[in-house]
């Protein structure tokens, strides 16, 4: 009989962890990301919808999502623009009067749309692609299964 010796080690657990563990970073740096190239090309008249910018972590079952948004109204009209200027032309036509922050009455056709999250998307996509290759790239590396070397050599 010979010496020869396998020793299999199952790492699915630590693997399954690093997973989880790289998809978390990976959401979260990706999401920061995200947030702050909105918020860099936010419009800014009072810095309230620029500042209100954020994101959060959801879980859904074994999934986990990032959400970058904000909860203020003003961002869904910077978004998709109002009025005459909407996006889809589906906005209120011939104007209105509104009453401004400093109590003064303002008359409008609407506001153009600045698309500030959807051209961030666009200006990050290669950013969150390499960081993804960077934060899963170790766990690639990891085996499910390890296999020693022979304790000795084998002749066949």
């Amino acid at each position: 009989m010979s010496d020869f010796k396998i020793e299999f080690t199952n790492n699915a657990k630590v693997i399954k962890r690093a997973i989880a563990d790289a998809q978390k970073t990976w959401l979260v740096q990706s999401a920061e990301i995200l947030r702050d190239a909105v918020r860099d090309l936010t419009r800014v008249k009072t810095g309230k919808t620029k500042r209100s910018f954020n994101y959060y972590l959801q879980s859904k079952g074994d999934d986990l999502e990032a959400k970058v948004g904000s909860p203020d109204e003003n961002a869904i009209w910077e978004e998709f623009g109002t009025g005459e200027y909407a996006l889809e032309g589906n906005g209120r036509k011939g104007g209105w009067v509104y009453t401004n922050e400093k109590g003064e009455k303002v008359f409008t056709y609407g506001k153009t749309p600045s698309r500030a999250l959807y051209y961030a998307c666009k200006s990050v996509e290669g950013a969150l692609k390499a960081g993804f290759k960077e934060v899963f790239g170790g766990v690639f590396k990891l085996s499910l299964i390890h296999i020693s070397e022979p304790t000795r050599p084998l002749y066949i």
